[in-house]
């Protein structure tokens, strides 16, 4: 029998698959309305009915503000996950219900990745930490062991480390990355049994795959390169295996598990293996409908990326074509989704002004220049921090440009 608030989260997940197109894709836009339906009815009951859950509204909050970093990233999801937060903070003291507990944790996580991708690492780490000593708590009473909940403590500790390090706090980032990694390892120790039913089995093995690129990523912020080089490796199998066996829906996991071997492989001046594997994870991103911001983002870096790889190589017109495709896609996200998309698409843009200077193309290239300062100037009036570094790097190329 499942447990009330199990019931809710079924039921609220319930609208993922009313909206499904050929192909398999879920139109966010249709979610939102269905989700935004969700809130406005459970809000409507609260006010009508003093027996209704406020947990069940904050549950649905929760997954209006999925919606809403999928459609235009985290800013606008912000507020509603803070709601979200405030209500499943007040249930889980006054119930003392352990399901409520954990969901609060899942929140405050939620919460904090969005506070770090908006470049706001002060706020992320306030709330990732506690995030972080609340799974801890969950995965030291829940009864089922510690495999119900490595992971979710493992992505706890991995995004406070990525907010500490931002903020250069470089031996709590170390620490918390330590934690993550330890975390992770119990998972990656636990294989899918050919005894097992296909969905539980496939379930065991994409958890290992997750858990494999998420400790690779610890490695790797740990300097650990070499293990972290052999992790990916490992990574990318399992989803690869996951893929072959006809599981389509992980060709997205697979991509970024390939991005990170590619990233990896550069840090290691493995050039050669580095461009095949973003050649690759270009590949199925093709093969697969970009509906969220995350994905078209994801794709766009992976483009940038592989067009250094091939500007480093001499592929000048490789690089030149996979750059202006890269920069094409940022122009369809929402301008200020985040600080971090918004750092990529100045990147890209200053890349491609490079690139179309040493093709002749002066006028194009200082086009893309002129763009890319008015992106570093807008993030310096968004967040405080001034970006000189960039911003002179780019009017040294501007001046250039215009001998």
């Amino acid at each position: 029998m499942m447990s009330r608030t199990r019931q809710v989260r079924f039921a609220l997940r319930l609208d993922m698959f009313t909206y499904k197109l050929p192909g398999g894709r879920h139109p966010v836009q249709a979610m939102l309305a269905t989700q935004q339906g969700i809130v406005d009815g459970l809000r409507e009951q609260a006010r009508s009915n003093s027996d209704a859950s406020p947990a069940e509204l904050a549950l649905a909050l929760i997954r209006l503000a999925e919606c809403y970093c999928d459609l235009a990233g985290p800013s606008r999801a912000v507020s509603t996950v803070q709601e979200a937060v405030f209500i499943l903070r007040q249930e889980a003291v006054s119930a003392r219900n352990g399901s409520l507990v954990s969901s609060l944790a899942d929140a405050l996580f939620f919460l904090g990745g969005c506070y770090r991708r908006l470049g706001q690492a002060d706020d992320g780490v306030t709330v990732l930490r506690e995030a972080a000593i609340i799974q801890r708590q969950v995965a030291t009473d829940d009864e089922s062991g510690p495999i119900a909940t490595a992971f979710q403590l493992g992505e706890a500790f991995f995004e406070l480390g990525m907010c500490q390090r931002a903020l250069g706090h470089s031996k709590a980032a170390e620490d918390s990355f330590t934690e993550a990694s330890q975390a992770y390892r119990v998972l990656t120790r636990r294989r899918a049994s050919a005894r097992r039913r296909l969905p539980v089995a496939t379930a065991v093995a994409s958890r290992r795959g997750g858990a494999l690129l998420k400790l690779g990523a610890c490695y790797r912020e740990l300097g650990q390169r070499r293990t972290a080089l052999s992790v990916s490796v490992r990574s990318v199998a399992a989803f690869r295996a996951l893929v072959q066996k006809g599981s389509m829906e992980f060709r997205s996991d697979l991509a970024t598990a390939l991005d990170q071997l590619a990233g990896i492989c550069r840090l290691l001046g493995q050039r050669a293996d580095a461009v095949a594997a973003a050649e690759e994870s270009i590949a199925l991103r093709r093969r697969t409908t970009l509906v969220s911001v995350e994905q078209i983002w994801k794709f766009a870096v992976s483009l940038g990326t592989l067009a250094v790889d091939y500007q480093a190589a001499g592929h000048v017109d490789a690089a030149l074509k996979a750059t202006e495709e890269a920069t094409s896609l940022c122009r369809q996200l929402p301008c200020y989704s985040s600080d971090a998309v918004m750092l990529d698409y100045g990147a890209l843009l200053t890349n491609l002004g490079v690139l179309l200077h040493g093709s002749r193309r002066k006028v194009e290239a200082s086009n893309a220049l002129q763009e890319a300062l008015s992106v570093y100037r807008s993030l310096a009036t968004r967040g405080g921090v001034r970006y000189e570094d960039r911003m002179g790097y780019v009017k040294v190329l501007l001046r250039l440009v215009g001998r």
